[in-house]
């Protein structure tokens, strides 16, 4: 599966972007800065979580929580992967 392939949106939150990710298989919310560099994912069926950028681990969970609230999404957060 490519990214083309899946459902995706993409959104500016909290100066860094999400993107959701959709398959029959994973359901994800990917962040990263505005220059496309990743700051960490959210898995929203298992909330399952991983952070690539610790330095903006703060700004990650204020974006996801509002991405989430903005769009209505199912998520309960999880551990770290």
């Amino acid at each position: 599966m490519t990214w083309d392939d899946a459902e995706h949106t993409a959104h500016d939150v909290h100066d860094l972007v999400v993107s959701r990710w959709r398959t029959h298989d994973e359901n994800r919310l990917y962040v990263s800065t505005p220059a496309g560099e990743p700051v960490g994912w959210v898995d929203l069926d298992d909330g399952a979580r991983h952070v690539d950028r610790p330095e903006l681990e703060d700004r990650f969970e204020v974006t996801v929580a509002m991405h989430v609230a903005l769009e209505h999404v199912s998520y309960l957060p999880g551990r770290d992967e």
